[in-house]
């Protein structure tokens, strides 16, 4: 009795370690599988996309040897996971876990990979029922794994980047302009008129006599 309380105690303290531990990450990739296992043939769990973000619970290798090798990573399993408990379980109410040591599964079935572990008492958030089985919404000890070279360190899960402040627009006032005054042009000076004498008549010369 005393050896499982010890147990119970060691895994609490993992979880709390885990948690404190966690580092941010982003995906670099579309439709990138999270799997229950680190193995390529292992239950894929959902999918992500680029720009997702996930909580690692391990380092990421090096860009290099992510690159050369199917490297797996564990993560924090993302709240859109299946993740899935048995009824027997589970107290009356459906909705509080009534042992110890519990694992949570990738499917409804003990033949699915364990993704996690839940203790007496612990609440779950029941989404579906499949035959002996019950879907929750993933647990903080929950884990999946994913392909390190689909991701990328650095990025704060959850916290969008705050968008920079538009520039500042620096308004110069218009300058009232100065009304112009109408300038008008002297009067043109009168053409003098100009009076052409009328050419004399041709007076005929008078008669010679003869």
């Amino acid at each position: 009795m005393k050896s499982w309380r010890n147990y119970l105690v060691w895994a609490s303290a993992l979880l709390a370690w885990q948690t404190a531990m966690a580092e941010p990450a982003t995906v670099t990739g579309d439709r990138v599988n999270v799997r229950a296992a680190n193995k390529p043939t292992a239950e894929v769990v959902l999918q992500l996309n680029q720009g997702d973000r996930v909580e690692l619970l391990e380092a990421l290798p090096a860009p290099a040897a992510a690159a050369e090798t199917l490297t797996f990573v564990k993560i924090r399993m993302p709240d859109a996971g299946a993740v899935w408990i048995s009824h027997n379980m589970l107290d009356a109410t459906g909705a509080v876990v009534a042992k110890n040591n519990v694992n949570l599964r990738a499917g409804p079935g003990t033949n699915f990979s364990v993704v996690g572990k839940i203790n007496k008492g612990d609440p779950v958030q029941v989404v579906k029922k499949e035959g002996d089985w019950v879907q929750i919404r993933p647990t903080a000890n929950c884990w999946a794994f994913v392909a390190a070279r689909y991701l990328r360190a650095g990025i704060t899960p959850g916290i969008a980047r705050p968008a920079p402040p538009p520039p500042l627009r620096v308004t110069t006032p218009a300058v009232p302009s100065t009304p112009t005054a109408a300038v008008t042009p002297p009067p043109a000076a009168p053409t003098p008129a100009v009076t052409t004498p009328a050419e004399p008549m041709a007076v005929p010369p008078a008669p010679t006599p003869p």
